[in-house]
């Protein structure tokens, strides 16, 4: 019977929310995680003994650059705040077809409409339709989609993938707004996951096979 021990390493996602993946006191963070774990690979070296044991490490997400360190380095970044942007919406809604809080929630990326009231109003497929073209104007904004209809929505196959395994018919909004690459839903210091993009959805894992192979392990960088 095989033994399989888990830890989570949490101090790594406090200090990278709060700092950056580019930030000193990450890397001040990573150097002393890789001391630790080389003494805790001497200890099971010696209680369960060399190429004797598994290795595996992995995280459960992502990060997205700070996005003040990708503008410091002239690349395309910024904040989006979905609040606003409700607002804003809203505002145009009522302006256009005189209906008031057509949209009563914003979390997550996403907005949930007053459906009961738009189709009472009879106007729910002129105001989705509106969000879907309007919410395009707003910096950062790379698509606007209605999360009812992601199967047949035109998009890149991984990322369609991603909205349509993501979708909860009793939980999720109506509307989805996709970001464009190194933008996301924060303050002006620190960083978050929770984009589709790559640098942010990627999640690398390390080991090594030593129980197979018989190789004598080493420690590696992370």
């Amino acid at each position: 019977m095989t033994d399989f021990l888990a830890v989570s390493l949490s101090s790594t996602d406090y200090v990278g929310h709060q700092h950056g993946p580019n930030s000193v006191e990450t890397e001040d963070t990573y150097l002393r995680l890789d001391k630790d774990l080389g003494e805790f690979f001497k200890y099971l070296d010696q209680k369960v003994g060399k190429g004797q044991w598994l290795f595996f490490i992995t995280a459960d997400h992502g990060v997205a650059h700070v996005p003040g360190f990708m503008q410091e380095n002239r690349m395309h970044a910024g904040l989006f705040d979905d609040g606003a942007m409700m607002k804003s919406m809203n505002a145009g809604i009522e302006k256009e077809f005189g209906i008031k809080k057509a949209i009563i929630a914003s979390y997550n990326y996403q907005f949930w409409l007053d459906n009961e009231g738009l189709l009472k109003a009879g106007k729910l497929a002129e105001v989705k339709a509106y969000i879907l073209r309007e919410g395009l104007k707003f910096d950062g904004v790379a698509n606007v989609v209605d999360n009812h209809a992601l199967a047949t929505t035109a998009l890149p196959a991984p990322q369609q993938d991603m909205l349509v395994n993501g979708y909860n018919v009793l939980r999720s909004g109506d509307v989805m707004v996709i970001l464009q690459p190194g933008y996301f839903d924060g303050g002006k210091t620190g960083t978050t996951h929770g984009q589709w993009n790559p640098h942010d959805a990627h999640i690398p894992s390390y080991g090594w096979a030593g129980v197979l192979s018989r190789a004598k392990p080493t420690v590696p960088r992370i």
